[in-house]
């Protein structure tokens, strides 16, 4: 697979940057002072392997691999934090002064994970410099750093205002706070001693109920208050916090307080936290309802969603929910189906919500059939958290005489169907199975021999009955079972002949179906060959899937004892050499593919494999090749994906792609190539092996060191394990002798401009992903497949 050379990010903020190189004083990062005390943007930094450009003054202990920052100062009091997540063994020192004569003024005490350095009695407007640097030896860590003005809300007067809402959620959390420079105002509610970094948080009630959520790793302590800040009185101290708790018989108007902190009673331990207050839905009681629009047809209405989440129990005589909303609509006949989207329970009430209709579970949706025609209705949905509702009719196709007509789709996988229900049907007739009690029918006309019927029902099993004739002289043909994951073929079709078939759920509760009817593959005989288009890289998608779920067989196997269900496809070759690539969707299924020339009447088979990736030779261009790829036995489902590969641009040395080098040492993504299809075009030198293949590359040096990396995979799929071989050149010829006369050393000297060039080869086709470094071969650097220091 393909080795990236770039860990992934994860910040607790909106906003990030990305640094440049900054391994000493001279290179520092300039960073901006955020307006408040939570960073801005987090500025981000890599030591990898970085020098150390001094040694430890301030602080304790060794010090290793450094890197370098600065900012101006805005404020005589200032704070530079670290965000903390998945790094430790970290310490931050600041200086005053220049380059070339520093002065600390700090350090962090200790190397601890989520280190904060407070700075007082700077100067406005002068520049003031720091390293961040680990206290172990080896390797490197991602680092967030930011340079932040003290907190305001260290005490309960200065507590910051929260706006109640009700869409608040850990989704939405944007508005970030933190503890850092925090003093303790009252004892921790769990560890007196622990609230050494608590901060303050403000809102006003604005309804009887409100959820607090604060959103920070690892969980915060969090104590709510009321009263004011010379009074206060806890309402309650949670000291294993995960997400949200519920505040309730609060009165619109009153002052809530929160107070948050780290359990922690490390000076320099603190935390970063989102919140946000929820407060109830607008349709959380019977009196707000909202409004919906009424679909009567069989076709899914549009979703109404809520999320129970800040919701308050309604005070109705029946149908009790601990946490409920409001829904309104008047019935347009006297049928009407509310479906769940997502588990819920929900009841029908009359439109003052006095008197509770009819209630259905988590699960179930609501056929009502005893409706009022414009007469309105309440719905109340309750005891879940996110969710939906919608409505639909009841069927309109009961009978054979109003079977709904489908088209065949000319693909091998529909890409449209039919929404149908069978809320409301009844039986029509008696079948070759029992339980035909809620039937329903559809039309066709056949436009093959064999036709794919698909039909699902929501997870439940449907059966089927194909039938010839009119509606009242119906002549059964086959009657089985649907399976709703790979669905139904129908044969012995008569192309241009009508036909009838009818649905049902044997017996379970009424259902919203999706049906469609396709043809069946059309590259199953050899006459029926998918033509290979040459594709590149970038048009790879993993989706586009091909299964042999409907194969059938078309010749004897090749090589090893195979299944022999087998598709088709075809190419005209443009060049000597191509390349095929198959992808199994699951690593385990086995695929053989078989190259023929000829017609389809008189094949002749050239090459057969079991290979994933292979390398066609000896190809006439202009003339037409046909490929047969098959399963092994059982596989008959098995999915894959196919790409085909004319030879790459830079098969030859005139084609070779510039690389531009990176302009500093740390590592960068790797850009795709691939030597599928590629030939042999230059005869090998010093590199062990026997190439089969090679791609050519150049660049120009812009130092007089660089480092050519490759590595061998790609991003979508599993490649063949494979050796791979970098050969480089000083010069730039197209002439096999003038090259091999200036191979270069890749520790050699270069100067700068000079061009040199590099090329590939390996064993094997496959992707190539290569990428250049501002260093030399350094035992430090990670190793890639293939990475080489060549003589």
């Amino acid at each position: 697979m393909r080795t990236i050379l770039l860990a992934a990010l994860i910040v607790p903020s909106c906003v990030l940057a990305q640094n440049a190189n900054n391994p000493d004083c001279d290179n520092a990062y300039p960073i901006a002072v955020s307006s408040g005390s939570v960073p801005d943007e987090w500025v981000l930094s890599n030591t990898g392997d970085e020098p150390n450009a001094i040694s430890p003054a301030a602080c304790t202990g060794n010090g290793y691999s450094d890197v370098w920052f600065s900012f101006m100062a805005t404020a005589s009091a200032l704070t530079i934090v670290h965000d903390g997540r998945s790094v430790d063994a970290v310490c931050i020192e600041a200086f005053s002064g220049t380059c070339g004569t520093l002065n600390s003024i700090g350090c962090t005490a200790g190397p601890i994970s989520n280190s904060a350095l407070p700075l007082t009695g700077l100067a406005v407007g002068n520049t003031y410099y720091f390293r961040s640097f680990q206290t172990v030896p080896g390797g490197g860590n991602t680092r967030r750093l930011g340079v932040v003005r003290p907190i305001t809300n260290d005490d309960c007067a200065g507590a910051l205002d929260l706006i109640p809402s009700p869409n608040i959620g850990p989704l939405t959390l944007c508005q970030q706070f933190t503890t850092v420079g925090a003093t303790q105002s009252l004892p921790g509610c769990g560890v007196a001693a622990a609230s050494d970094d608590d901060v303050w948080l403000h809102f006003t009630a604005t309804a009887a109920k409100h959820t607090v959520v604060i959103a920070a790793d690892p969980p915060p302590i969090v104590e709510a208050f009321t009263g004011t800040c010379g009074s206060l009185t806890s309402l309650w101290c949670d000291d294993d916090w995960l997400l949200d708790g519920e505040l309730t018989g609060l009165t619109p108007g009153q002052d809530i307080y929160l107070r948050v902190y780290s359990e922690s009673t490390v000076v320099q331990s603190y935390t970063w936290f989102g919140a946000g207050i929820g407060s109830p839905p607008a349709n959380d009681e019977c009196a707000n309802a909202i409004t919906i629009a009424v679909n009567e047809g069989p076709e899914p209405g549009q979703v109404y969603g809520f999320d129970l989440e800040t919701a308050t129990s309604s005070a109705v005589n029946n149908y009790t929910t601990l946490e409920d909303v409001w829904y309104s609509f008047t019935a347009p006949s006297s049928n009407l189906v509310v479906e769940k989207v997502g588990s819920f329970s929900l009841a029908l009430f009359d439109e003052n919500c006095v008197d509770g209709i009819v209630s259905e579970g988590v699960y179930i949706p609501l056929v009502l059939d005893a409706l009022v025609p414009g007469t309105t209705y309440k719905l109340k949905a309750g005891s879940g958290t996110t969710a939906g509702l919608r409505t639909r009719g009841f069927t309109t196709n009961d009978d054979c005489a109003d079977a709904i007509n489908l088209a065949v789709q000319n693909e091998d996988d529909p890409l449209e169907y039919t929404h149908a229900v069978t809320y409301g049907a009844t039986e029509s007739a008696t079948a070759c199975v029992l339980g035909t009690d809620d039937d329903v029918w559809f039309t066709f006309t056949a436009t093959a021999p064999t036709i794919h019927l698909s039909a699902l029902a929501d997870g439940t099993a449907l059966r089927y009955e194909l039938n010839t004739g009119a509606c009242g002289s119906l002549t059964a043909m086959e009657c089985g079972a649907v399976d709703f994951n790979f669905g139904t073929v129908l044969d012995s079709l008569v192309i241009g002949t009508n036909y009838t078939f009818r649905l049902w759920t044997n017996g379970s509760s009424p259902k919203p179906l999706r049906v469609a009817l396709a043809k069946t593959l059309s590259n199953d005989e050899c006459a029926g060959a998918v033509p290979l288009l040459p594709m590149t890289l970038e048009d790879f998608d993993p989706a586009q899937r091909t299964e042999f779920r409907f194969a059938t067989s078309s010749l004897p196997q090749c090589g090893a004892a195979f299944s022999t269900k087998d598709l088709w496809y075809s190419f005209t070759a443009t060049a000597p050499t191509a390349a095929l690539v198959l992808q199994p969707h699951y690593i385990d299924y086995e695929l053989r593919s078989e190259l023929f020339s000829g017609t389809c009447g008189s094949l002749t088979s050239i090459f057969c494999t079991d290979e994933r990736q292979t390398n066609y030779t000896g190809l006439v261009p202009g003339e037409t090749y046909f490929v047969r790829i098959y399963t092994n036995a059982g596989g008959d489902t098995h999915l894959f994906n196919h790409q085909f590969y004319a030879p790459p641009a830079n098969d030859d040395m005139v084609g070779a792609i510039q690389l531009m080098p990176d302009g500093d040492a740390f590592a960068h993504p790797m850009k795709p190539f691939s030597n599928y299809g590629a030939s042999m075009s230059f005869p090998q030198v010093a590199c062990t092996g026997t190439p089969e293949n090679d791609v050519w590359f150049y660049f120009v040096a812009t130092d007089v060191e660089h480092t050519v990396g490759a590595d061998v995979g790609s991003i979508e799929y599993e490649e063949t394990a494979s050796t791979l071989r970098i050969e480089t050149f000083l010069g730039f010829s197209t002439i096999p002798d003038t090259l091999l006369a200036n191979e270069a050393d890749l520790r050699y000297q270069h100067q700068r401009h000079q061009r040199i060039r590099a090329r590939c080869r390996r064993y094997r086709d496959g992707a190539l992903l290569l990428q250049h470094e501002r260093s030399a071969c350094h035992p430090h650097l990670p190793s890639v497949g293939g990475r080489q220091c060549h003589k």
